[in-house]
């Protein structure tokens, strides 16, 4: 896997973090722990973008790239 361990380890945690934190904000009606929820569910969206651009930076040169894919990286970071 390219991503590495630690994204996959920020995926899953940020994934339980949106679940605990959207079920309790839910429950108890706050909205602070609701978007907090929304929140760890963005940064689980922008984990999976960068190691999918990670995955694709790696690629070997081909006819359509030459140079190769290592722009990726940086257009998954805007």
């Amino acid at each position: 896997m390219i991503g590495g361990t630690a994204t996959l380890v920020g995926i899953v945690g940020n994934t339980l973090l949106f679940a605990v934190k959207g079920t309790v904000g839910v429950i108890s009606g706050s909205i602070a722990l609701v978007s907090d929820a929304l929140n760890s569910l963005v940064d689980v969206v922008a984990s999976i973008g960068i190691s999918y651009s990670v995955a694709v930076a790696h690629r070997a040169p081909d006819e359509d790239h030459p140079f190769g894919h290592h722009r990726a990286e940086p257009l998954a970071a805007l």
